[in-house]
């Protein structure tokens, strides 16, 4: 009977060893062993009792650590949150409002798109001077063509604009069924030409003017409107 109750009290203690070992493992293995990450004044030997007024922060890369000031746990590790300000038209600060942690960072410049253009800007308030689009035509329709700017990619779309039979735009040819509209348009100061009122294509003939003397001095051709301008003392034109 001795000996059974000595191999219980015996494996009993084996027992509760074990359980210790285990328990201190478990505790170790939460502290950052390396040397780099050590805090100020190094670790403590006695892990899992944490002061209340933890180290001051410890910047490791872009986010802020917090240890404790015994056994040196890290018990946060944060991203820095970091204010950006412009500096000149290459650089911008970034410093962190939590942990004070500051550097000088290149501008990342995007475009910002307008109606009237484009102009790069960083998201520290840097803002480059207001270019215009560069447009060229995507597609085109009836009634308009779709553009779309070669630097920033605005889109946008316009009313075709009709020149002698054309979009001056994309060159569209403007439709029409027999150009039976005709309207004289000055052509030079001393002759006109009819164009087709609907799609303002040139088609002909050539006429001289016929003037209108007003008491002004000037010459107006009752045909297309042209005016001219004479001067009654010296008869020059």
């Amino acid at each position: 009977m001795k000996l059974k109750s000595k191999n219980k009290f015996i494996l009993l203690l084996s027992l509760l060893l074990l359980i210790t070992s285990l328990t201190m493992t478990m505790i170790y293995s939460n502290q950052d062993d390396s040397e780099d990450d050590s805090g100020p004044g190094g670790g403590s030997s006695i892990p899992g009792f944490h002061c209340v007024h933890h180290q001051p922060y410890v910047v490791r890369h872009d986010s802020h650590e917090v240890r404790c000031a015994v056994c040196n746990i890290r018990l946060e590790n944060t991203p820095c949150q970091y204010v950006l300000t412009p500096i000149d038209s290459v650089y911008h600060s970034a410093i962190c409002n939590i942990c004070g942690n500051e550097k000088n960072v290149r501008h990342t410049l995007k475009y910002r798109k307008l109606n009237e253009g484009h102009q790069k800007v960083c998201g520290c308030g840097y803002e480059e001077e207001m270019e215009n689009h560069n447009y060229m035509v995507t597609s085109i329709g009836d009634n308009k063509h779709n553009l779309e700017c070669k630097v920033c990619q605005y889109k946008t779309s316009e009313n075709h604009n009709w020149n002698n039979g054309k979009c001056t735009i994309c060159n569209k040819q403007q439709p029409c069924n027999d150009h039976s509209l005709t309207l004289p348009v000055p052509y030079d100061e001393s002759m006109h030409v009819y164009h087709c009122g609907t799609c303002n294509l040139e088609i002909g003939p050539y006429e001289h003017h016929s003037f209108v003397l007003f008491p002004n001095g000037v010459r107006v051709c009752e045909i297309c409107g042209y005016e001219e301008s004479f001067n009654h003392f010296d008869n020059r034109f």
